[in-house]
């Protein structure tokens, strides 16, 4: 499901009132898959389950925020998986999306720590951003207007041997510095490249 409307974002953006030729749609279809691996965030908050690690202070599930309103519910599948963690046994970390330890109540190796074992937590949970942050979105529509103006003039350099093209404003990593400085605030100051 993408991620910006075409008609109530993207176009209007771009000043365009149509998509006669499917290439906005296609640079669009680029750039959010970008965002996304650049920022580790898929902007669905949906019930999800993970299968995760024991043997560390905390388990953390890869989609926070955690919605707290919404039931969890961690279950020692090696142990017994039809025996689910006593919610007071842990406190929840939402924006982090960690569970850290409170108690001892015999699942645990030792105070402070989930016992070890591969696979050993299922968590199921709410979890993830509900909807584009106004930051990425912008960063996003910036892109689509950049690769969408690479179209016409703007090139400012070749190089056929080992094929390079660049672009002016354009980092040689793909993504711009003013978007990568935007969009790094949503990937928790993590940099990448593509």
């Amino acid at each position: 499901m993408p991620l910006l409307n075409l008609s109530d974002d993207v176009l209007p953006y771009l000043g365009l009132s149509a998509d006669t030729d499917g290439v906005v749609a296609d640079i669009q279809a680029g750039v959010e898959a970008q965002v996304v691996a650049f920022t580790t965030r898929d902007y669905v908050s949906t019930a999800r389950e993970e299968y995760i690690d024991g043997g560390t202070k905390f388990l953390a599930v890869r989609f926070p925020p955690v919605d707290t309103g919404e039931t969890m519910t961690i279950t020692d599948v090696l142990a017994d998986p039809d025996v689910v963690v006593d919610s007071g046994d842990y406190d929840v970390y939402p924006e982090r999306g960690h569970f850290y330890l409170v108690d001892t109540s015999g699942i645990f190796d030792f105070v402070g720590k989930w016992s070890s074992g591969r696979r050993k937590f299922k968590v199921e949970y709410t979890g993830g951003v509900d909807g584009v942050p106004d930051d990425v979105k912008l960063a996003m529509l910036m892109l689509i207007k950049d690769r969408h103006a690479r179209q016409m003039p703007g090139l400012v350099g070749t190089k056929l041997g080992d094929y390079e093209i660049k672009y002016a404003n354009d980092t040689g990593a793909g993504l711009p510095e003013e978007i990568r400085e935007m969009l790094g605030a949503s990937s928790g100051g993590k940099v990448m490249t593509f």
